[in-house]
């Protein structure tokens, strides 16, 4: 199988599992992403596309990725980001997941973006307020 292949299977994964876990879990985002607009759909379709291929390069598990999507369908129903601060949006969501479900150092973290650290320590701080610090995190039972 390729990398395309595998890319491909990732992210049918993951949709597959966004749709159940917003049916289960989250009926009140499912009702307010039907009223999102095709702007904001398409903001969200180019992020899950760099999620999925930092996911990929990463060698990240499912359940951050999904954990990054769910941050960042909130973060859109919320707010209406522009293309260019869409993805830096994208990018703290999936260091957020990152922190809170993956054994990685913080300082791996912020060199795998490539940013300015304070910018992103900023970023994360606005989408942690955004989401109200209702960070859904799977806890061990």
């Amino acid at each position: 199988m390729d990398n395309w292949q595998r890319r491909n299977d990732l992210i049918t994964q993951l949709r597959a599992k966004a749709r159940q876990q917003k049916a289960l879990h989250e009926p009140g985002i499912c009702r307010a992403a039907a009223s999102l607009d095709l702007k904001q759909e398409a903001v969200f379709e180019s992020c899950l596309a760099y999620m999925t291929q930092k996911a990929y390069d990463w060698t990240l598990s499912t359940k951050t990725v999904e954990l990054a999507l769910r941050y960042l369908h909130r973060v859109l129903l919320r707010v209406d980001p522009d293309g260019v601060n869409s993805l830096n949006f994208a990018k703290s969501c999936l260091l957020l997941a990152i922190k809170f479900n993956e054994p990685v150092d913080r300082l791996f973290c912020f060199n795998l973006v490539n940013e300015d650290v304070d910018y992103m320590c900023k970023l994360e701080l606005l989408v942690l307020r955004v989401l109200e610090w209702k960070m859904n995190v799977p806890c061990s039972s």
